[in-house]
C-alpha cells in the first residue's frame, strides 16, 4: 500500500511504479464505477501488441467509449519524463497530460476506438445525477447479471429516453476543463 500527497497524483503514481519497479502502468479513475474488463483488456492489449510503436495508448484520443470507461496505458519511462520535468497543476494533478503530449510529439501515442461513438454518455460519479444513473445501473442489472459488462449498460440506458437524460447537462472530463481554466 503506498498514501502519497493528496494534491500531486502524479508523483503517486510515480512513486508507486518505482516501488513495483513497473515497466507499463494503467491508469483508471476511481469516479468511474462501470469499468469493463474487456475495455480494459482491449486497451492493455493494443498498447502490449505495439509496444515498440507506442509509449502511450488510450481510449480517449479521440473518445468513443462512454465517459467512464477511460483507460490509459503508459511506460514507466514516459511517467518517469513526465514525474522530473511537469511543472503545471493540470499535469501534476491529472497526471497524463504531459505524458500524452510527449507520446504525441514522438508519433508515439496510440487510441483504441469503440464499436461506435458513445463518447456523449457520461458513466462517471461526479454529480448527484451521476449517481442516480450508477444506483439505477446497479439496481436494475446487478440483481441478474452481477458481470454486466459495458454493452449492458448501454442496452439498457438506450431502453429508455428517459435514462439518457439523467445525467446529460453535464460534459465529458468538466473537472480536467476546470483545472485548466484555474
Amino acid at each position: 500500500m503506498f498514501r502519497g500527497s493528496l494534491d500531486n497524483v502524479l508523483s503517486r503514481f510515480w512513486h508507486v511504479g518505482q516501488q513495483q519497479q513497473a515497466d507499463v502502468l494503467v491508469r483508471l479513475t476511481g469516479d468511474c464505477p462501470l469499468h469493463d474488463p474487456a475495455v480494459i483488456d482491449t486497451v492493455v492489449d493494443h498498447f502490449l501488441k505495439n509496444t515498440k510503436e507506442y509509449d502511450y495508448v488510450s481510449n480517449v484520443l479521440p473518445p468513443t467509449y462512454p465517459d467512464g470507461l477511460d483507460t490509459e496505458v503508459f511506460t514507466f519511462e514516459s511517467l518517469d519524463g513526465a514525474y522530473q520535468n511537469a511543472t503545471s497543476t493540470i499535469d501534476i494533478e491529472h497526471v497524463t497530460p504531459y505524458i500524452r503530449k510527449g507520446a504525441l510529439d514522438r508519433g508515439r501515442l496510440g487510441n483504441v476506438s469503440g464499436p461506435s461513438d458513445f463518447s456523449h454518455l457520461r458513466w462517471t460519479l461526479d454529480e448527484k445525477e451521476d449517481y442516480e444513473l450508477i444506483r439505477q445501473v446497479f439496481e436494475d442489472l446487478y440483481p441478474s447479471k452481477e458481470d454486466f459488462g459495458w454493452l449492458d449498460v448501454l442496452a439498457w440506458q438506450t431502453q429508455k429516453k428517459e435514462r439518457l437524460e439523467i445525467n446529460a447537462k453535464y460534459t465529458r472530463n468538466e473537472g480536467l476543463h476546470l483545472s485548466a481554466c484555474h
